[in-house]
């Protein structure tokens, strides 16, 4: 995955959580460790820290998992529609 890096997030990420680019980027990752993530992107690992947190919050979630499914767009509703239950 390469990392891209904006000089300012020029729009919201169309997830419906209004995440910056960055964010969804680092949304994207949460599997990795907070360290993991900090060298692949060559963030501190407190801006890192920083950015979950603010995931967490913005897609109301509150483990890496729930947000990281919230952010890519999964939900349980899109995965098992009512109709194939």
């Amino acid at each position: 995955m390469a990392w891209e890096s904006p000089a300012r997030p020029t729009h919201r990420a169309s997830t419906g959580f209004g995440l910056s680019e960055r964010q969804s980027q680092v949304a994207a990752i949460l599997w990795m460790t907070d360290k993991e993530i900090a060298q692949a992107s060559g963030l501190s690992i407190n801006t890192i820290k920083k950015r979950v947190k603010q995931i967490l919050k913005r897609t109301s979630s509150t483990t890496r998992t729930e947000a990281a499914l919230k952010a890519s767009g999964v939900t349980p509703q899109s995965r098992f529609p009512a109709s194939q239950v």
